[in-house]
């Protein structure tokens, strides 16, 4: 899911249809439960996404928001050094990602979620509307796997139900 570019903790654009700096992968919560991906975007905002391998059911959503509640305590610095090396050179490249828009001290004074799987429930659809409608961004990106000849590749579609924070 990263770019091909020279950076490879930009995550594609073309799937998240946004810049996003990978910040780490497979981050465990206070409670030792373990998140796909934790990202920032270029608000400062933090991004959980959770990746579903087949189908995103009930259950997947209430998993993203336990990561959500975890990582959201963390504010500025404190989200850097627990969730990124926090050494100088993180410290630049978040910033280089960054630009002047927004100070350290404001990293992830809001946190969001993308669920990423081949399909999902309707009930996720509604969950996502209402957790929108109470001020937590919500977003749901399904992919559908294809080959051609003996490469496998994924096309990604966002459904229209979703909100950014």
């Amino acid at each position: 899911m990263s770019s091909t570019g020279e950076d490879s903790s930009i995550l594609n654009e073309e799937i998240f249809k946004e810049p996003l700096l990978l910040l780490s992968s497979q981050v465990r919560t206070r409670l030792k439960k373990r998140a796909d991906l934790l990202a920032i975007d270029r608000d400062g905002n933090g991004v959980v996404i959770e990746l579903k391998r087949h189908h995103g059911s009930m259950g997947v959503d209430t998993q993203a928001l336990q990561y959500l509640s975890d990582f959201s305590s963390h504010r500025g610095m404190g989200f850097l050094s627990r969730f990124k090396k926090g050494d100088e050179k993180s410290v630049e490249e978040v910033r280089g990602f960054l630009g002047d828009a927004v100070a350290i001290d404001d990293i992830n004074k809001a946190t969001r979620v993308i669920l990423v799987a081949r399909s999902f429930d309707e009930t996720l659809y509604s969950m996502g509307e209402w957790l929108c409608s109470m001020g937590v961004a919500y977003r749901c990106i399904a992919y559908t796997p294809f080959n051609v000849g003996r490469k496998t590749f994924s096309a990604f579609r966002s459904p229209s139900t979703a909100c950014r924070g």
